[in-house]
């Protein structure tokens, strides 16, 4: 592939019906909100099994990266070391 090539698929523009929802911003904005959400839960569900409230923040952070984890290791688009 020639620099004029990597110009001129880098300068075509998308319309709107050629790019997905989840693509847009509001769409990724949206993903990320509901891996917040899921996260949130799962880790309010673990510090009320452990009825101890004050996990759920410690919780948290480590159920977003096992989530991410897991989400990278399912898609086919991540390398995976």
């Amino acid at each position: 592939m020639t620099k004029k090539d990597v110009l001129v698929e880098t300068t075509e523009l998308t319309t709107p019906s050629q790019v997905g929802f989840w693509d847009t911003t509001v769409g990724k904005t949206v993903r990320a909100s509901l891996y917040l959400g899921v996260s949130a839960v799962l880790a309010a569900v673990l510090a009320d099994i452990q009825n101890n409230p004050e996990l759920f923040g410690i919780y948290t952070p480590f159920i977003n990266l096992l989530l991410v984890a897991v989400k990278n290791l399912a898609s086919p688009t991540v390398k995976n070391i």
